[in-house]
C-alpha cells in the first residue's frame, strides 16, 4: 500500500517513526519504454540500518542510437521518478552508438552514480574507499563506468583492469549493486558494483578503487523508484531487491484531524513495520491524557472489539474499530493509538482530536434518524413534496410527498391534457398537444392557430363562393380586385404561397429567419424588431393583418385566412419590406363571399331546405286545384265556379319546388307520385309538406305465432316505438281438450255449449279471462266475437318489443296456435 505523511503539527499528532529490524524484499521485474517510470511503495530508512539494492539491468533492446538515461535508485517520499532532484541517490546509465573508424557500430554503456539528473560526469565522485566524503576527486580516467556491449570498441580490451565478458562484450546485461549508508540525518554515501567490479579511477593515487558518491534528503524516508528517458526499444530490469530497514511509522486514517462525526464511526490507523507488534488504543471525552475519560478501546478497563491485521509483504499492521458515536456525549474527543514495539524501537503514541454532534444542523433530530444531519431540511417527518431527487423525510424514497398537478397544451382541436409529474429528481410535463389538421367548417380550431373556421363563413347559413383570385407581387405595389365588394356582407380572404425576399423565404405572415439575426426558424412579422415590424407580411387595404392571419406559423401549407365585411370598393392587397429590390415570387389572394340565398329564391339558406330551387314544368301541363312554383310564385289553375281559397309562397314551402316536395316524399314512403309530376301539387301534398309529415296508412310489420301449450311469452321480432300507433290483429282457434275449441277472447264446448262464450263451459268458475290471448302480460278487451274469430285493436309504442301468450291453468291439453299481425299506422316524417 501507499503510505502518506504529513507535516508540521500533523506529524506530530499522527505519524511518528522509530528504530526498525533489517528486512529483504524482492520487487516485480519491469519493462521501460520511453519516458516510462514508477517505484515501489515500501518506505525505507536509512538512519536504522545500511541498505543494499540488487538488480539486473538489460539494455540490448534499446534501438536507436544516441544517449538515453535511466535512474534507478532511492528517492524521497513524494518525489518524481524521474530525475527527483536534491533528495535522492540513483544509479544513472545510458547507451550511447558511435560509429568509429573503421567504420562499424561501437555501442558503449555509461554508469553513474548521481544525486541529481544531468549532473553526471565522473568528476563528482567524492566517497573514497574508505566511505568518507571528501572533495571530488573522479577523472575521466575511470573503471567500472564505461562498458563495451559488442566488442567493437578496439581500445577498451587494452584499458586499465578491462576484462572480456564483465567491462567488455557484455552484450548490455549488467548486474549492479548498489550499498546505501546514512552519514546523518540528511546525508548519505553510496557505491556500486557493476558485473561484480567496484568502480573506480586510475589516477593520483593509481587505482582508486572502490570509490562513490554522497547525496542528499531523508535518510529515514527512502523508496524505491525507476524511471527512463526516449531511446525507444525496451529496458528490462529484473531480480530487483532491497536488504534493509523498512522504516518504522504509523497514522490514523480515520476520524481525520479536527472531523465532525456522527452515528456508526470507524476507528482506523496503521502501523509500518516489519515485526509483529501489539496495539493499545483508547478514545477518550475532551482530552489525550493517559487514563483519563476513557469511552471506547483496550486500556482502563474495556475490552471493545478491534481488529489488527498484518501483511507481511508490505510491512503493514493495520487497526479498525467501529462504535456508534450517539450514545456518547456531543463535544470534543481524542482517538489515542499506541502500537506495541520490539527492542531498540522507538515508542510511537498517536493522537487524533475529531468532534462528536450527532444533531450537526440542529433540526431537533439525531443521526442516525437523521438521514443528513449536515442539512436542518432533512429529517424525519419533513416536507418531501419538492421534485429535487432528495429523500427529506428519510423514508428511503425521493420526492414521496410531490404531488402531480394538472396540466394543459396546445389550442383548438391540439389542446390536451397532462400531468406536472416527478421523475427522478425533474418535473416533466406528460402533456402532449395534438397535432393540427386542416381547418373545417365545424366550430373548431382543427389547424390550432388561434382562430375558428378561418377560410369559412362565419354565419354557418351562408355558403361559401368564390368571389375573385388575384397575384400579389413582393415589390412594394398595390393589387387590388377588379370588382366592388357588396356593402356588409362578409367576405374571406385566403393567402398562400412563399416568396423569396433575399435572405430567405417568406409567406403571407411569417419569414424564415434560418441564418439570420432574428431567427432561427419562422418568426411573425409582427415579432420583427422595430423598424421591421409587421414587415415582410401581406396588408390589406394598406393594413397588416398579421393577428387575424392566425397565432401560429404554417411552415407546412404556407396558407392563411380571415374575413372582412365588405364597404362597397374593391379590396387593395401589398406586401410591405424595407427593400424590395432582392425579392421575387408572388402570393395568391383568393376573395369569395358569403352568400345567404344560394338559389336566389327569396328564402334565405337557413331557411331553405332546397338551396338549388329551380322552376316547376309539369309533364301534361297544370292540372285544375294543383300547384307549382312557376321560378317567381306558386300558381295554380283555377277550375270555373269555386276555387282554391289557399295560396302558397316560396317561404311557406321552405324554399321547395312541386318536383323538389315529390323527390322527398317518395324517398321517404316509397310510393310514386307519378300524377303529381303531371299535373302539379295537390293541395293535401303541400298541407302534409308544410306539416312535416306525411300519412302512409296500415303498414304490416311482422306476423307473431302464439302457441297455446305453454305459459312463456312469445315476443315480437320488432321493437315497437315510443309514441307510434299501432295495430294488433288476432286470428285463427285452437283445441283446448274435453272437446273445447277457443280464439283470441271467446270459446265453444262441444256437447255443453250452444254458441261460443267468453266463459269457458263448465269452467266458469276459472273466471271469463281463462284461455284468453294476453298481450304484455295483461288482459285486454279484443272486442264483440267474430265468427271469422278475427279481432282487432289499437296499441301505443312502448319501446319494448310485444308480449304474447294464452292464460290458462292447465296447459297440456292445449293443442295449434293462435296469430297475432303487427301493423304499425304509419306517418312518416318529411323534414
Amino acid at each position: 500500500m501507499k503510505y502518506k505523511f504529513l507535516i508540521g503539527i500533523l506529524i506530530a499528532l499522527m505519524c511518528v517513526t522509530g528504530v526498525s529490524a533489517v528486512a529483504t524484499k524482492e520487487y516485480s521485474d519491469q519493462s521501460l519504454n520511453d519516458w516510462g517510470s514508477g517505484n515501489f511503495d515500501d518506505v525505507w530508512d536509512l538512519t536504522a540500518c545500511d541498505l543494499t539494492l540488487s538488480y539486473t539491468i538489460d539494455m540490448s533492446g534499446q534501438v536507436t542510437g544516441g544517449w538515453t538515461p535511466i535512474e534507478i535508485g532511492l528517492r524521497d517520499e513524494g518525489y518524481p521518478n524521474l530525475d527527483p532532484n536534491d533528495h535522492a541517490g540513483f544509479m544513472w546509465q545510458n547507451w550511447q552508438h558511435t560509429t568509429p573508424n573503421p567504420v562499424s557500430a561501437n555501442i558503449n554503456d555509461h554508469f553513474l552514480l548521481a544525486k541529481h539528473g544531468w549532473m553526471l560526469d565522473e568528476t563528482q565522485y567524492d566517497v573514497d574507499s574508505s566511505g568518507n566524503i571528501v572533495a571530488p576527486f573522479g577523472t575521466y580516467n575511470s573503471y567500472a563506468i564505461w562498458f563495451d556491449r559488442d566488442g567493437v570498441d578496439e581500445w577498451q580490451d587494452d584499458m586499465w583492469q578491462y576484462k572480456d565478458g564483465i567491462t567488455y562484450n557484455t552484450g548490455g546485461v549488467y548486474d549492479v549493486v548498489i550499498q546505501y549508508h546514512a552519514v546523518d540525518a540528511t546525508t548519505g554515501t553510496m557505491m556500486a558494483t557493476i558485473n561484480g567490479e567496484a568502480q573506480g579511477f586510475n589516477g593520483n593515487p593509481p587505482a582508486l578503487q572502490p570509490v562513490g558518491r554522497s547525496f542528499t534528503g531523508d535518510m529515514a524516508k527512502k523508496m524505491v523508484f525507476f524511471g527512463r528517458g526516449s531511446g525507444g526499444g525496451a529496458v528490462l530490469i529484473t531480480d530487483i531487491e532491497v536488504t534493509g530497514c523498512v522504516n518504522r511509522y504509523a497514522e490514523i486514517t480515520s476520524p481525520s484531524a479536527g472531523e465532525t462525526v456522527r452515528g456508526e464511526v470507524d476507528f482506523e490507523a496503521y502501523l509500518v513495520d516489519e515485526g509483529a507488534e501489539s496495539v493499545q488504543w483508547a478514545v477518550r471525552k475532551g482530552t489525550c491524557a493517559a487514563a483519563t475519560n476513557t469511552v471506547f478501546g483496550n486500556v482502563d478497563g474495556f475490552t471493545d472489539a478491534y481488529d489488527w491485521n498484518y501483511d507481511a509483504e508490505t510491512f503493514t499492521h493495520t487497526f479498525s474499530a467501529t462504535a456508534d458515536t450517539c450514545v456518547w456525549e456531543p463535544g470534543d474527543y481524542c482517538f489515542i493509538f499506541n502500537p506495541g514495539e520490539g527492542a531498540g524501537d522507538t515508542n510511537i503514541r498517536l493522537t487524533q482530536l475529531f468532534i462528536l454532534d450527532c444533531d450537526h444542523d440542529d433540526d431537533g433530530v439525531l443521526y442516525p434518524e437523521d438521514c443528513n444531519d449536515d442539512d436542518a431540511a432533512i429529517y424525519p417527518g419533513a416536507d418531501d413534496s419538492n421534485c429535487n431527487g432528495v429523500d427529506e423525510n428519510c423514508d428511503g424514497t425521493a420526492d414521496d410527498g410531490y404531488i402531480n398537478t394538472p396540466t394543459n397544451c396546445g389550442i383548438g382541436a391540439c389542446y390536451a391534457a397532462g400531468e406536472l409529474t416527478c421523475v427522478s429528481g425533474t418535473e416533466v410535463d406528460t402533456c402532449v398537444a395534438g397535432t393540427p389538421s386542416a381547418e373545417e367548417d365545424d366550430d373548431v380550431d382543427n389547424n390550432c392557430n388561434g382562430q375558428v373556421d378561418e377560410g369559412f363563413c362565419t354565419d354557418s347559413n351562408t355558403v361559401k363562393q368564390d368571389f375573385e383570385t388575384i397575384t400579389v407581387l413582393p415589390n412594394g405595389a398595390t393589387f387590388s380586385t377588379t370588382s366592388n365588394l357588396e356593402s356588409g356582407d362578409e367576405y374571406i380572404v385566403e393567402a398562400s404561397g412563399t416568396y423569396d425576399y433575399g435572405p430567405s423565404i417568406a409567406d403571407a405572415k411569417c419569414s424564415e429567419r434560418t441564418g439570420v439575426i432574428y431567427g432561427p426558424g419562422w418568426v411573425p412579422g409582427e415579432l420583427l424588431p422595430a423598424p421591421w415590424q409587421y414587415f415582410l407580411q401581406m396588408w390589406i387595404d394598406g393594413s397588416h393583418v398579421s393577428d387575424n392571419w392566425g397565432l401560429t406559423c404554417d411552415e407546412i401549407g404556407h396558407t392563411y385566412a380571415t374575413s372582412i365585411t365588405g364597404d362597397g370598393t374593391t379590396i387593395d392587397f401589398s406586401i410591405i419590406d424595407s427593400s424590395y429590390t432582392d425579392n421575387s415570387g408572388s402570393l395568391t389572394a383568393k376573395i369569395s363571399y358569403c352568400n345567404p340565398d344560394v338559389d336566389d329564391d327569396g328564402v334565405l339558406n337557413q331557411d331553405d331546405m332546397c338551396p338549388d330551387t329551380v322552376a316547376d314544368a309539369p309533364t301534361d301541363g297544370l292540372g285544375t286545384n294543383r300547384w307549382v312554383w312557376n321560378g317567381e310564385e306558386w300558381v295554380t289553375k283555377v277550375s270555373k265556379g269555386t276555387g282554391p281559397k289557399e295560396t302558397y309562397t316560396i317561404e311557406s314551402t321552405y324554399g321547395c319546388s312541386c318536383d323538389q316536395i315529390l323527390a322527398v316524399i317518395e324517398d321517404k314512403t316509397d310510393l310514386d307520385f307519378e300524377g303529381h309530376h303531371k299535373y302539379g301539387c295537390s293541395k293535401s301534398i303541400l298541407e302534409d309538406w308544410i306539416a312535416g309529415e306525411y300519412y302512409v296508412g296500415p303498414t304490416f310489420v311482422e306476423t307473431i305465432s302464439v302457441p297455446t301449450n305453454t305459459a312463456t311469452p312469445t315476443e315480437s321480432v320488432a321493437t315497437l316505438e315510443t309514441d307510434k300507433d299501432y295495430f294488433l290483429k288476432a286470428y285463427g282457434t285452437a283445441d283446448a281438450g274435453d272437446s273445447i275449441e277457443f280464439d283470441a277472447k271467446y270459446s265453444f264446448r262441444t256437447g255443453s255449449s250452444i254458441e261460443w262464450t267468453d266463459a269457458v263451459s263448465t269452467y266458469e268458475s276459472y273466471g271469463a279471462y281463462l284461455l284468453d290471448l294476453y298481450v304484455d302480460n295483461t288482459n285486454v278487451d279484443w272486442g264483440a266475437y267474430n265468427e271469422e274469430h278475427i279481432y282487432q285493436i289499437p296499441y301505443e309504442g312502448t319501446g319494448n318489443k310485444l308480449s304474447l301468450h294464452i292464460y290458462d291453468v292447465y296447459y297440456p291439453n292445449n293443442v295449434g296456435n293462435l296469430f297475432v299481425e303487427l301493423i304499425e299506422d304509419k306517418w312518416v316524417d318529411l323534414w
